[in-house]
């Protein structure tokens, strides 16, 4: 006697695909136009983990959606450049950080000094949690700050 999922014939569960190869120019016209996957998922009336199913499963569809999404980004990338170059400052600014981001990042200061007048054991305490981490035995714990301590035995 052969077993239960040799008799049980493979069939598909949950309700029928929604899609439609006739969709596709449907889509890629809303992708050029800078429709969010979001958005297009709501235009096609489905779920947004429905439309990445259809990403993975639909070569086509991906490609669709893919290249729409790269043509609008040039678009627009064509404008950006096309602004810095005729000198609109918050296009060059924005430019130069994303082209050069080590050269033109924003940097912030975050460093602060602390004085504290702690001797002893509990010196020895507060300097372990501060720059290790806190408890030593447990390594899941970042440190705090990157400190450099004077430690005033008198």
């Amino acid at each position: 006697m052969g077993s239960l999922a040799q008799s049980v014939p493979a069939t598909q569960t949950g309700a029928p695909s929604k899609y439609d190869p006739d969709m596709l120019e449907d889509v890629a016209e809303l992708a050029l136009s800078g429709a969010t996957d979001q958005d297009i998922a709501n235009h096609l009336k489905i779920d947004r983990v429905t439309l990445y199913r259809w990403k993975h499963r639909y070569p086509a569809f991906r490609h669709a959606l893919r290249e729409s999404k790269l043509a609008c980004d040039d678009a627009i990338q064509r404008t950006l450049y096309e602004k810095a170059r005729e000198g609109d400052t918050t296009s060059m600014i924005f430019w130069l950080k994303n082209r050069r981001p080590q050269e033109w990042r924003e940097s912030r200061d975050s460093s602060q000094s602390i004085v504290l007048n702690v001797s002893g054991v509990a010196a020895e305490r507060l300097l372990t949690q501060l720059t290790q981490g806190g408890d030593p035995t447990q390594s899941r714990n970042p440190p705090m700050l990157d400190a450099t301590v004077v430690m005033d035995d008198k």
